[in-house]
């Protein structure tokens, strides 16, 4: 895969893109799986009446910004495929299938002497994942501006990482690391690629958040030389 010459995969020495030897999600690995898009609120649905009156499976709900000052509704009307506890509700977020890095490990199985009879939710394991969004405008999203994929490409931003992914349909990608969430690790939750990050690609990605996280980087970092590089090509 040839990349740009400007852009952070141009300073790894190495391939940027590897086969994975193992069938199963590990750090580094391009998965695809169903992501949230996490927006600046997200919606809440509460149900309002029955489509039937003596059926309680389905409901008719009504959708609402869910915002954090309003006081939860307490006369909710009771549906069986909806059960929520007094102090919670039921959020909604958009949702779609997209190519994603896996930033962690699975995370350790707790000892089943130390969850029995407890909700299997609570102590779950997952993965911590960042998606990609396709750059490229095409009849079905807008894309970037050519400007901002271009500061992208330079590092400007911390939450931001422009690539190029193998075998995908979109020529160019950007992952959200300030959308970094959960994923399950079950096999119906996600599929591998077979590809994954080489380790030294990885490196500079976790720089990428470690920036994001700290608000900057250290005098040494591999990111900040890259920057002046750019800094003095694009004067």
């Amino acid at each position: 895969m040839s990349y740009p010459e400007f852009c952070l995969q141009t300073i790894s020495a190495g391939d940027w893109w590897v086969e994975q030897d193992s069938p199963h999600a590990c750090r580094g690995a391009l998965v695809y799986t169903f992501i949230n898009h996490f927006d600046q609120a997200p919606y809440t649905f509460t149900p309002v009446g029955r489509s039937q009156p003596t059926e309680h499976r389905h409901a008719v709900v009504e959708v609402a910004p869910l915002k954090i000052g309003e006081r939860l509704k307490r006369d909710r009307l009771p549906v069986a495929g909806m059960p929520v506890h007094d102090d919670e509700v039921w959020a909604a977020h958009r949702a779609k299938k997209r190519p994603c890095i896996v930033f962690s490990q699975k995370s350790p199985l707790v000892e089943k002497t130390l969850t029995r009879g407890k909700p299997n939710y609570s102590t779950a394991p997952t993965m911590l994942v960042a998606p990609f969004y396709g750059a490229n405008p095409t009849d079905k999203r807008l894309g970037f501006k050519e400007e901002f994929i271009q500061r992208v490409q330079h590092c400007t931003y911390p939450q931001f990482h422009w690539d190029m992914i193998p075998g995908s349909s979109t020529p160019e990608s950007i992952l959200r690391l300030d959308q970094l969430q959960p994923m399950g690790v079950a096999q119906s939750a996600y599929y591998p690629t077979g590809l994954m990050l080489s380790a030294e690609a990885m490196s500079l990605l976790e720089e990428m958040l470690f920036w994001l996280r700290m608000g900057g980087l250290p005098e040494d970092s591999d990111i900040i030389q890259y920057q002046k590089i750019v800094a003095e090509n694009f004067k």
